[in-house]
């Protein structure tokens, strides 16, 4: 009756004992993105926003069409990426659009779980800038 006992607590002592480490969870942090006018030069047709993550190495992770007024909100997984930013004036309507224009870049590194907020300030006079905000 011994051996048997202590071949089950030698099973159970087997599952107890630590195994290789689990990796660390990576949360993805999360970047806000707003665009504003500034200035008073507008496109006479209009013109549609658009904007790229691209990771370290050059990957793009998304590329999006911003709408005015609106807040785009996007989860991004930690490291260093480079937010780009570019114009598309309309041509005569926005079904035909001019090549990409006003372009600006800023490189931006993103902590586990941290956010982050890119303010995109365009100026159609003069070219774009983009503010980051921890």
């Amino acid at each position: 009756m011994l051996v048997p006992v202590m071949l089950l607590l030698a099973s159970c002592a087997a599952r107890a004992s630590p195994g290789p480490a689990a990796a660390p969870r990576v949360h993805a942090g999360q970047l806000q993105i707003t665009q504003v006018r500034v200035g008073n030069a507008v496109p006479i047709e209009g013109a549609l926003s658009y904007i790229r993550i691209e990771s370290g190495t050059g990957v793009t992770l998304t590329q999006r069409q911003l709408s005015d007024g609106h807040t785009l909100r996007l989860a991004v997984p930690p490291g260093t990426h480079r937010l780009v930013s570019w114009q598309r004036i309309c041509d005569a309507n926005c079904g035909n659009l001019d090549p990409p224009s006003i372009q600006c870049v800023r490189p931006f590194t993103l902590r586990d779980g941290e956010h982050l907020a890119a303010m995109i300030r365009v100026n159609f006079a003069s070219g774009c800038a983009i503010v980051l905000h921890r």
